[in-house]
């Protein structure tokens, strides 16, 4: 009888005991001074989250001090069933009300975005420009600019109230093929004019695309063909708008991008019409938010996520690995993606595929370029 007690006590010994930790990032510096080789304690904390990323196992929870973090997250460990990695807003550190972080940075934010330094210079007019690093830019149609929060529109013709294009205020060709556009009405500009501009078409609300021109002679636009049958234009119409060419820079909020350059330049109208210099200017450039990387039993809580050019939170499975365990709550998610709706990196606030345990609760999506969550299995 001993004897077997004494097994089972062994045998319960020998069980494996998750031992959590509680973790710190803080690179505000509000609790204590931060450093990568810190222990990662309230006074000793980290300054960045993927510090925390590449450490915690599962069971352990990371609480975020506000700040802003221009970071993109890569999982690298999965939580258990029951003792998930939760990654968290400091309490009291959260944003608080519909949208309360969308300009104010009050909360925890896991920013993509580039932010531009340097000397801002004038162009002519109320048009300042500024050169941008390698690396940062794509092509036109897929970069985003903000300035103090506020989300830019690339320079078009027709003019654009809002950098979410209005789908009526489209111009109309006469004729058009696979690669040109003949509109004696609109393009009645001398020849060579258009040239190494673009021009861009919509098929469906996600379905567009932008071609640079490469030839502007006799009212027509020449560009490489199109991979999408013409007749599948939005309803059935040549409609067409011109695209990022300095010409159309004229109104505040607008923006145009030198991609042929060397270094590529940027020139804006702020809202004010005044210099940007002294503002927060930046280019969405980091790909996603949070890459589970298909890890499971990992809970994202009380976070601002914006400005990624793909999407925020990327939770897909493409080799039926079995993800378990997900919860997104309590989260700010927005101006994920490019405006103008164009398929690129995804674009979605949370977009989850053959996942078998889900949970997104009590969130906020605002301002992303495709949906707010999308769902397939």
């Amino acid at each position: 009888m001993a004897k077997d007690v004494l097994l089972g006590l062994f045998v319960i010994l020998l069980l494996p005991t998750v031992l959590a930790t509680d973790y710190y990032v803080d690179k505000s510096g509000i609790s204590g001074t931060c450093a990568d080789a810190n222990p990662g304690t309230i006074m000793q904390p980290w300054c960045t989250i993927n510090k925390a990323v590449q450490t915690v196992r599962a069971g352990d929870t990371v609480y975020i001090r506000q700040g802003v973090y221009y970071e993109s997250l890569t999982m690298q460990n999965s939580g258990a069933p029951g003792n998930p990695i939760t990654f968290k807003a400091y309490p009291g550190d959260e944003c608080k009300g519909e949208y309360a972080g969308l300009k104010s940075d009050c909360g925890v934010v896991i920013d993509g975005s580039y932010v531009l330094s340097g000397t801002w210079q004038r162009d002519g007019g109320d048009i300042y420009y500024i050169d941008v690093p390698d690396g940062v830019l794509t092509q036109a149609g897929k970069d985003s600019v903000f300035v103090e929060g506020d989300r830019f529109r690339y320079a078009t013709e027709p003019d654009q109230a809002t950098p979410y294009f209005n789908y009526g205020n489209y111009n109309i060709a006469q004729s058009m093929t696979e690669s040109s556009v003949y509109d004696p009405v609109n393009l009645n500009q001398a020849n060579g004019f258009w040239t190494g501009g673009y021009v861009k078409f919509r098929f469906t609300d996600s379905s567009h695309r932008i071609r640079e021109i490469t030839g502007f002679t006799s009212n027509t636009l020449s560009f490489d063909p199109l991979d999408i049958d013409i007749g599948n234009l939005h309803d059935g119409k040549y409609t067409y708008i011109m695209i990022n060419h300095l010409s159309l820079l004229d109104q505040p909020g607008e923006f145009y991008i030198d991609y042929k350059s060397s270094p590529k330049r940027l020139y804006l109208i702020t809202l004010d019409r005044q210099s940007p210099q002294g503002q927060v200017v930046s280019i969405n450039h980091r790909s996603k938010g949070i890459y589970m990387n298909y890890k499971s039993y990992i809970r994202i809580e009380g976070l601002e996520i914006r400005k990624h050019r793909g999407g925020a939170i990327d939770i897909q499975d493409y080799y039926h690995s079995d993800i378990d365990g997900i919860d997104v709550v309590n989260n700010y998610i927005h101006d994920n993606g490019n405006p103008e709706g164009i398929f690129y990196e995804g674009g979605d606030g949370v977009a989850a595929q053959n996942v078998r345990g889900l949970l997104v609760e009590n969130n906020e999506f605002f301002r992303n370029s495709i949906s707010a969550i999308v769902f397939g299995g």
